[in-house]
């Protein structure tokens, strides 16, 4: 269906659902990759008392419906964070306010680390598909 536009599929009366979700992506040594990092926030490094947990951060402006997002999107969080993080009581948004970071940055920059040191691309940058 490429090159077929929305207003196309109705005024030809095939309306269709558009289906802007996937599968998420997994990776299980991006993930260990991760949780190898410091923390973004602190500069903390994982050791036995402290661990750093991947966090799943959602695409701005898209919820994630009770999923994550594809593991690319990962960050990796302090547990004591990465728990106030995924506190219902808390926000997710104040605490990257708090430490003045863009999320956004961190998954450029993890995903640039995770190249350099000769991990394969497993994302897609856009994941739009229509049904």
């Amino acid at each position: 269906m490429s090159g077929v536009h929305v207003t196309d599929l109705i005024s030809s009366g095939g309306v269709k659902k558009l289906n802007f979700k996937t599968q998420p992506k997994r990776n299980k040594k991006y993930m260990e990759f991760i949780r190898e990092q410091e923390c973004c926030l602190t500069g903390m490094e994982a050791n036995d008392a402290q661990s750093v947990d991947p966090h799943h951060e959602p695409i701005k402006g898209h919820g994630t419906m009770g999923g994550k997002p594809c593991d690319s999107r990962c960050v990796p969080i302090a547990h004591y964070l990465h728990c106030e993080m995924e506190d219902v009581n808390s926000s997710r948004k104040a605490v990257w306010f708090r430490y003045n970071i863009d999320p956004e940055d961190v998954i450029k920059e993890m995903r640039e680390r995770w190249v350099s040191s000769g991990g394969e691309v497993f994302w897609e940058e856009t994941a739009y598909h229509i049904n």
